[in-house]
């Protein structure tokens, strides 16, 4: 029977282990990942340990902070391992005087504890799609892993659900409202700086540092974040950050898509002319082995002033224009005829890969793609 009022509450507890694959040297610190699911609202807390026993103490804490506020534990469903046997022994103890009921699943039954099992399912996929979103390397994960969890408990948190034909999020179901983060929500593994001077920082040493944003601060300003630095391992909690706005791991792009040098008449002019950055032999072989566009023969391709059908309109002797140096300087018809090319796969890689191009990047991308396009009308 499903425990109707928060005062009666049946919650279920289980706990699992993360480890290395075998052969893989070093440890995972804190492996023990315990899960506590209420059955009403089915509300989710994840906490991580050094040792399955060493869980029995902060769980008898958690229960004590719900009691204050009247959500005490009345039921607890549980296997009967050695650390929740424990588990119970402390809840009994004079220094807690929990008065619940414990009921321990049969073996080989998980069903019979089934939103500890589905919970730890549904969070670590989560979890791992966190991680996997922000291009953390496997080696890594096993150092940011509890923070990809604990955020993934979190927000599974801000699920709207409908209880006795009230629908809201979990939280305001669990405790009345939403917690402060919900309003400050950020992507998780999102690059930023954090400040890191104090007062005995040189004046020419760095004011900050580069982190990834690895979680919330729960027990913070909504606007606090947990900051990982990857150079020594810890955890910053810090609402003084400057978010680059990207993932501080970014997908290393596909080895069989090469962005050719390209020379674009008007901004590449100076060095053009210097006889620098015009060399349309590296062009046509970078632009065959990366992107494949099928050139053929020098004699295959348009002479100057000859239409074709691509090109029916023929360059004039209009297009020659004189640069400042007096030299007379005329439209790179082949290098255009390429660009052309480029520009109508380049569409379907735009669509395939997430380049992040700065805006100097964006202008010369345009250029180019508008060269293309008037190349082929």
């Amino acid at each position: 029977m499903v425990a109707s009022e928060p005062n009666e509450a049946r919650v279920f507890l289980d706990i699992t282990a993360i480890k290395k694959p075998e052969g893989e040297s070093g440890s995972v610190y804190k492996p023990n990942w315990r899960i506590v699911v209420d059955e009403r609202t089915q509300m989710k807390f994840s906490d991580f340990f050094v040792s399955k026993k060493g869980m029995a103490e902060p769980t008898c804490e958690l229960f004590q902070r719900w009691k204050d506020v009247g959500r005490e534990v009345r039921y607890l469903q549980m296997d009967n391992a050695g650390e929740n046997k424990l588990l119970r022994s402390r809840c009994e103890s004079a220094d807690w005087e929990f008065w619940i009921q414990p009921e321990y699943t049969a073996s080989y039954t998980p069903q019979q504890n089934h939103l500890a099992e589905l919970g730890f399912a549904i969070l670590a996929n989560r979890g791992r799609a966190l991680m996997a979103r922000a291009n953390v390397p496997l080696s890594v994960r096993y150092k940011i892993w509890r923070h990809a969890m604990k955020t993934a408990t979190l927000l599974d948190g801000l699920t709207v659900a409908t209880v006795e034909g009230k629908t809201a999020t979990r939280y305001v179901l669990w405790a009345g409202e939403n917690p402060k983060f919900a309003g400050h929500l950020r992507t998780w593994g999102e690059a930023g700086s954090i400040k890191t001077r104090v007062r005995g920082t040189p004046k020419i040493a760095d004011r900050g540092t580069q982190c990834m944003m690895v979680g919330y601060s729960i027990d913070h300003a909504g606007d606090c974040y947990q900051m990982w630095d990857p150079v020594t391992g810890g955890i910053h909690d810090t609402r003084d950050v400057t978010w680059m706005h990207r993932m501080y791991f970014e997908r290393q792009a596909s080895l069989g898509i090469v962005i050719p040098p390209m020379v674009i008449q008007g901004i590449d002019e100076t060095s053009t002319e210097s006889g620098e950055g015009t060399n349309e032999d590296v062009l046509s072989e970078e632009t065959q082995e990366g992107i494949e566009v099928e050139t053929d023969a020098e004699s295959e391709l348009p002479t100057e002033g000859e239409a074709t059908m691509d090109n029916p309109i023929a360059p004039t002797q209009e297009d020659a224009r004189q640069t400042r140096s007096g030299r007379t300087s005329k439209p790179p018809e082949r290098l255009i005829q390429e660009i052309g090319a480029f520009a109508a796969q380049g569409a379907t890689a735009a669509a395939n890969y997430e380049i992040a191009l700065t805006a100097a990047e964006i202008q010369y991308y345009d250029t180019m793609k508008g060269l293309g396009e008037n190349a082929g009308e």
